[in-house]
């Protein structure tokens, strides 16, 4: 086997996996926000809402706290099946 042999075995792959996400991707539909319209009454009260309920910081405090709980399930499972393994 020559090494121009896998190369071309490599690009078909790579090549059928883009058509593949391609027609997925077709599949998906576009962008669920653009439907979504706010009149001009709601948008200009929008900073004194987030003035009062920082969102942003929100989001960002439970990214955070899910990501420290997901690192806690994903080191606590593997640790349990040890544990049982080892009885």
């Amino acid at each position: 086997m020559s090494f121009g042999f896998l190369v071309k075995i490599a690009n078909g792959f790579i090549k059928l996996l883009a058509k593949v996400l391609d027609v997925l991707f077709i599949l998906l539909p576009g962008s669920p926000f653009k439907l979504v319209y706010a009149n001009d009454t709601v948008v200009s009260y929008l900073g004194y809402i987030n003035w009062l309920v920082p969102v942003g910081i929100l989001v960002s405090i439970t990214e955070l706290w899910l990501v420290a709980v997901s690192a806690f399930y994903l080191v606590q499972i593997p640790l349990r099946w040890a544990k049982a393994s080892g009885d």
